[in-house]
C-alpha cells in the first residue's frame, strides 16, 4: 500500500505546482504537462489499489478453503 500512498503524495505535490503556475505566470504548456502527469499517476494509483484489493481478497479466501475441506 505504500506505493499507492507515495503516488498520492506525488499527485498532491504536482497539484501544488499547478496552483503556483496558474497564479504566477500562467504558462499553459507547463500546466498541461502537470495535468497529464497527475492523470497518469491517478490511473497508476487506481491500478495498484485494485491489485492490492484483489490480492487481499485472494489471501483472505485462501485459508478458508482448506478449513472447509
Amino acid at each position: 500500500m505504500s506505493s499507492v500512498q507515495s503516488i498520492k503524495q506525488d499527485i498532491r505535490g504536482l497539484k501544488k505546482q499547478k496552483a503556483e503556475l496558474a497564479g504566477a505566470s500562467g504558462n499553459r504548456k507547463k500546466v498541461k504537462r502537470i495535468q497529464r502527469k497527475v492523470k497518469l499517476l491517478k490511473r497508476q494509483s487506481r491500478q495498484l489499489a485494485r491489485e492490492a484489493k484483489l490480492a487481499a481478497a485472494a489471501q483472505a479466501a485462501a485459508p478458508a478453503a482448506p478449513a472447509a475441506g
